[in-house]
């Protein structure tokens, strides 16, 4: 889709599916600034939507550095990227990876 859209004529379906479907990482990229800004501290993050970040940046990483490719600039999802890393980076606990690993473990 990404393609799609940066091609000479995308479709208006492929600009509404990508509207939907980027507003997850938009609001992700918006606490990143406000992480980046101090506004808010990677505990708080962490506490609220740790494991949900980390999730979603598997899920964008391959689309967003597909996206700077063809936009040809490195800032796209940028604060998204560092604030899945540093959260990543913490304690499994801090995170609700350790019991967000343990349920998809048992749904298995």
């Amino acid at each position: 889709m990404i393609e799609r859209l940066w091609s000479d004529d995308p479709t208006n379906d492929d600009i509404v599916l990508y509207d939907q479907l980027s507003r997850w990482p938009a609001l992700i990229e918006m606490l990143g600034v406000l992480y980046d800004e101090k506004a808010l501290t990677l505990d708080v993050i962490a506490k609220a939507w740790g494991i949900h970040i980390i999730d979603a940046w598997r899920v964008w990483e391959k689309p967003t550095k597909k996206l700077r490719t063809l936009a040809k600039t490195e800032v796209v999802f940028v604060y998204f990227e560092l604030l899945s890393r540093d959260l990543a980076g913490l304690p499994p606990e801090l995170t609700g990876r350790g019991a967000a690993e343990e349920e998809r473990a048992e749904a298995t």
